[in-house]
């Protein structure tokens, strides 16, 4: 006799695996990366969803569901490749965003450095040998 096991996730079901490892599914879901709980669900044989978070958060239709324990792996696949074009097209289409945000992330490392540099000069000014020698004999 052979046993099965299922796990069923619930909101506050915590994963122990993945690069979400120690989140509950709550978490993952306020994250926006409802994909990875999609994977999941067509990925791992032995993990399913409650119906709530099957019908209301991943939308799975009645005629893609799999009967568990079981998977699609096929289909998990696709899923990660169409979540990864989606995501390309989506940072072409916010191409300006990306290109104005590089610009800015360029003039606040180099406002930085200029400030590290004016700070290094004047602690050198405030620290010398002289400075310290004087400080120290109270004048």
């Amino acid at each position: 006799m052979d046993t099965i096991k299922l796990r069923i996730l619930t909101f506050k079901s915590v994963l122990w695996f993945g690069k979400h490892n120690n989140k509950s599914v709550q978490q993952i879901i306020n994250t926006n990366n409802v994909g990875y709980l999609l994977w999941v669900y067509y990925y791992f044989d032995g993990i399913s969803f409650i119906e709530e978070i099957l019908n209301t958060i991943l939308k799975i239709k009645a005629e893609y569901r799999i009967t568990k324990p079981g998977s699609n792996k096929i289909f998990a696949n696709q899923l990660a490749e169409h979540a990864a074009k989606l995501s390309l097209a989506k940072s072409l289409h916010e191409e300006h965003s990306v290109k104005s945000y590089c610009i800015n992330k360029n003039r606040i490392k180099s406002r930085k450095k200029a400030e590290a540099i004016s700070r290094k000069i004047s602690d050198i000014r405030y620290f010398s040998k002289g400075n310290l020698m004087s400080r120290n004999h109270g004048h």
